[in-house]
């Protein structure tokens, strides 16, 4: 039986090239108050990715998270998602 070949990595190198992102996930069921309580969350956590799905909107657009995100959108209204990056 032949034993598994496994690559040698540096693992001084590999430990310090990996990255840990902090992620939250959330439906805020189109709420302000919840939208609201996101926004401390997210200032305490400061998570790199927030996933939202129905979250509020004004005037078809989500409000309530920082500007420093980018967001990205599928689809439209009332049956959006949202993802927020750093």
């Amino acid at each position: 039986m032949d034993k598994p070949h496994y690559q040698k990595k540096n693992s001084a190198t590999h430990s310090k090239t990996q990255n840990q992102n902090r992620c939250l996930q959330i439906n805020l069921q189109h709420s302000r108050s919840a939208t609201f309580n996101l926004r401390k969350v997210i200032e305490k956590e400061e998570p790199d990715l927030i996933f939202v799905q129905e979250p509020y909107e004004y005037q078809n657009k989500p409000v309530g998270i920082e500007q420093k995100y980018r967001i990205f959108t599928v689809g439209k209204g009332k049956q959006s998602s949202h993802c927020y990056s750093k």
